[in-house]
């Protein structure tokens, strides 16, 4: 299938919200899949489902392509009109690149700060200042008596790395995230699966 280029402001917006990014991912596949296929593939209310195809379908991102016959029933069949959607910048919200990058991030860092303040509930009774083994100064937020309860973990820092390390960091976080990316593809549909949000971040820079 060939590339899509967004022409208009919704489509551009439709392309990226995560809740249609993961209903049109579904669509994307080599064959085409039912609303009912998309909700068990990601985990998403069919209602909801249904919404995202029709908003999809209006502005031309997803296309209804055959029918399948159940029970009397034609069960319509979606399929992504291209293989790659490209979004330019002049048709989001964000006024620059780093405007667009706070909009679409700020939902996955909510999400994670909720999460992870839900983990720490009842630990963290206080932000505590140590150096670590190196004499680097860092803040630890809660006090839990030798135990660091499980579910929630993340880590900001600063650091002064030569050009060796920032490539083996940034190979590392590139092979961590392919090892995720293929455990949640054979693991999507186990009955013990749950959502999670994932952050690996790593730039140059520092803080002001």
């Amino acid at each position: 299938m060939p590339e899509f280029t967004a022409q208009t402001p919704e489509q551009a917006r439709l392309l990226l919200l995560p809740r249609y990014q993961a209903v049109l991912g579904a669509t994307m596949q080599a064959e085409a899949v039912s609303a009912g296929e998309i909700a068990g593939h990601t985990g998403t209310p069919l209602k909801q489902v249904h919404h995202c195809l029709t908003r999809l379908q209006e502005h031309g991102l997803v296309a209804v392509v055959a029918e399948r016959k159940r029970g009397g029933r034609a069960i319509k069949l979606y399929q992504a009109v291209a293989a790659e959607y490209r979004v330019p910048l002049e048709l989001t919200d964000g006024v620059d690149t780093l405007d667009l990058f706070e909009r679409l991030f700020r939902p996955f860092v909510s999400g994670f700060m909720e999460g992870a303040a839900q983990v720490q509930r009842g630990h963290a009774e206080e932000v505590v200042l140590q150096c670590d083994q190196f004499g680097n100064l860092g803040a630890n937020y809660g006090s839990y008596k030798g135990v660091i309860p499980a579910g929630a973990y993340g880590t900001f820092g600063q650091h002064k790395l030569t050009p060796q390390t920032r490539q083996e960091l940034e190979h590392r976080l590139r092979a961590l995230k392919t090892w995720v990316q293929e455990q949640a593809h054979t693991e999507e549909n186990e009955p013990d699966a749950e959502d999670c949000l994932l952050g690996l971040l790593y730039t140059r820079g520092g803080l002001e």
